[in-house]
């Protein structure tokens, strides 16, 4: 079982996969409350920077398409 969020006990989960899912764990709630619904799961850090570098990429090649895209920030 996997969830992705910040490290430590603090902030909010990012996502999480269908198995946490069914321990009631998903995006939002805080990392401190998945880790007592889900005790034995691995929590992983997100890379931001990878995120927006990777978004930035696809927008790059969507605005080829199409003149009419938004982005919210």
């Amino acid at each position: 079982m996997r969830i992705f969020g910040r490290g430590g006990d603090s902030g909010a989960v990012s996502t999480s996969n269908y198995e946490a899912r069914k321990f009631g764990v998903k995006a939002g709630i805080p990392i401190s409350l998945a880790k007592k619904l889900a005790p034995h799961a691995i929590f992983l850090p997100v890379n931001m920077e990878l995120y927006h570098t990777i978004s930035d990429d696809v927008m790059e090649i969507l605005k080829e398409y199409s003149e009419n895209l938004s982005r919210k920030v």
